[in-house]
């Protein structure tokens, strides 16, 4: 299933792509569109993707406190963190339903 969200920060739309493999394939980026791409078990949910707080600095700007998932020496924040925290909250549904 492809859906689309509309985050209310940004006037796009976001497409997110959640990917199952053995391995991650080759990929031919779109560097207008992608910064990079974070490969990251889904083990230990609870502990690996906890939300953390920090500032941030964007285009000169400092935001305070802003929500993150510190991931593989990268920080996942903004509208792909709120993304990711859903997708973690549907990961979570389907291992309590086992």
């Amino acid at each position: 299933m492809v859906w689309g969200k509309r985050i209310c920060s940004t006037p796009f739309i976001i497409y997110p792509f959640v990917v199952f493999q053995e391995k991650l394939p080759a990929f031919d980026l779109n560097p207008a569109e992608v910064k990079s791409i974070i490969d990251s078990p889904l083990t230990q949910l609870r502990e690996r993707y906890a939300i953390h707080k920090k500032d941030i600095s964007v285009r000169e700007q400092i935001l305070k406190n802003v929500s993150y998932f510190p991931l593989d020496n990268k920080v996942l924040w903004g509208a792909s963190a709120l993304i990711f925290s859903e997708f973690l909250y549907l990961v979570r549904q389907f291992e309590e339903q086992k």
